[in-house]
């Protein structure tokens, strides 16, 4: 074995211990004997990743453990992500049911599910807006559900962002090569 697969043999079982650490810690976070999520940790991880990823690395027993390390690794962190929305929607399952245990304990009659939770999720799924309905039926200050004010309109019709402009750039100067007249259909 040669002294470069060593060293990478070795930075890949670094990588290894490292992972399982971060998913331990993870697991801790949410299930809230850490009180803050592993953020030095994960940001390690990511770097040993990105450095061992422009590595050539020419055994095939290591580029595969390294690839299968990299395809653990990016489930693991969709996942987390995954978690880490639901717990600031307030959709977190483990979360939401504490809260229910809490209230139990203290008389207080439990909360059905926030409409603002509801909507998160149907827009996460593409269904829905976003948007609730006022709990008064919609009669507050005579606003019907969905409507916005011309403000509102006015602001998000004359927002554009740089990938918009970029893309209208790329659109404009398509039209004036393709404004040459067209030949009829036969």
């Amino acid at each position: 074995m040669s002294d470069q697969t060593a060293s990478l043999d070795e930075e890949i079982e670094t990588l290894d211990r490292k992972l399982g650490q971060l998913k331990r810690e993870f697991e801790q976070y949410f299930l809230g004997s850490r009180p803050r999520e592993p953020v030095l940790l994960k940001a390690e991880v990511y770097k040993k990743v990105a450095f061992l990823s422009q590595q050539p690395i020419q055994n095939t027993a290591l580029r595969f453990r390294f690839s299968s390390l990299c395809s653990r690794y990016q489930s693991m962190r969709r996942q987390w992500e995954e978690i880490l929305r639901k717990i600031e929607a307030g959709t977190y399952e483990r979360h939401q049911f504490k809260a229910q245990l809490h209230e139990k304990q203290r008389g207080v009659k439990p909360a059905s599910p926030a409409a603002g939770a509801r909507t998160v999720h149907r827009a996460a799924r593409g269904r829905g807006l976003g948007r609730s309905a006022p709990a008064d039926g919609g009669a507050t200050a005579g606003a019907t559900r969905g409507s916005r004010s011309n403000e509102a309109r006015a602001s998000a019709a004359s927002w554009t962002s740089p990938q918009q402009s970029s893309h209208e750039k790329k659109c404009s100067s398509n039209a004036s090569a393709s404004d040459s007249p067209r030949r009829p259909p036969m």
